[in-house]
């Protein structure tokens, strides 16, 4: 179907409903989650200019540039992860992971050899599979010990003052205090979600405070969570599976 021959009497009035609604229940994302509905309801509007043009018409922002993630399982997994695992596996700009069964550690800086190490004994410690603890450094830090965010979190696993002081970390820059802290607060997530990994890492990233006072029950709610949280979920988990192989 082409855009001129789009029933202009239906886009004006998708529009003003998108209006009304938009203006009952903001800007939100519970706006985007009826808008996406009211879109994939209409059988009629399957073409994707008449779908941009809607969307256009209606908030200025074409529904694919929204993020938005669906509050349902099959969706989320489909529609969320795929979409996430496809465009990094795509970007040119990804960093090669190392496989950690095929580790050479001749290849190595004294840096790096020390971090492995400590992952390695500080996994089999607290029961916490080394890939997903490599997997989170990689995203936290890309392995430099000497990190400090925006907001204060530190070293190689990206501790906040108050986590650090929790694990009995002293010094948050020392490579196998920050492992050793940063397990353990890995697998206290782990723990509390009955291991699931995506719940973990979002606590993790964003706090378990955060996690409910957000209403996130499974993973597919990941959509409640700051913006920050629904990037570093995706991405940790790229980086597990390329460890992984």
């Amino acid at each position: 179907m082409k855009l001129n021959e789009i029933n202009s009497d239906l886009i004006m009035k998708m529009g003003l409903m998108n209006n009304i609604v938009k203006k009952q229940s903001g800007d939100g994302i519970e706006f985007q989650i009826m808008l996406q509905t009211m879109l994939e309801s209409m059988g009629k509007v399957e073409d994707d200019k008449i779908n941009n043009k809607i969307m256009t018409t209606s908030v200025g922002e074409k529904l694919e540039n929204l993020k938005l993630v669906l509050n349902n399982k099959e969706s989320y997994n489909n529609k969320y992860w795929n979409s996430k695992l496809e465009t990094s596996s795509n970007n040119k700009e990804t960093t090669k992971v190392e496989n950690t069964n095929k580790v050479d550690y001749s290849n190595m800086t004294d840096v790096k050899k020390e971090i492995y190490k400590s992952v390695d004994k500080y996994s089999k410690t607290y029961g916490v599979d080394k890939n997903l603890v490599l997997a989170v450094i990689k995203a936290e830090s890309n392995f430099n010990p000497k990190c400090t965010s925006s907001v204060g979190a530190m070293g190689v696993m990206q501790l906040m003052p108050v986590t650090a002081k929790e694990e009995g970390v002293t010094d948050p820059y020392n490579i196998d205090q920050n492992i050793r802290g940063g397990v353990s607060q890995l697998r206290k997530h782990l723990k509390r979600y009955n291991g699931n990994v995506e719940m973990a890492l979002m606590g993790y990233n964003a706090g378990d405070g955060t996690v409910q006072r957000r209403g996130v029950k499974t993973p597919s709610d990941i959509y409640k969570m700051p913006k920050e949280t629904q990037n570093y979920v995706p991405k940790v988990l790229k980086y597990y599976r390329e460890f992984k192989v």
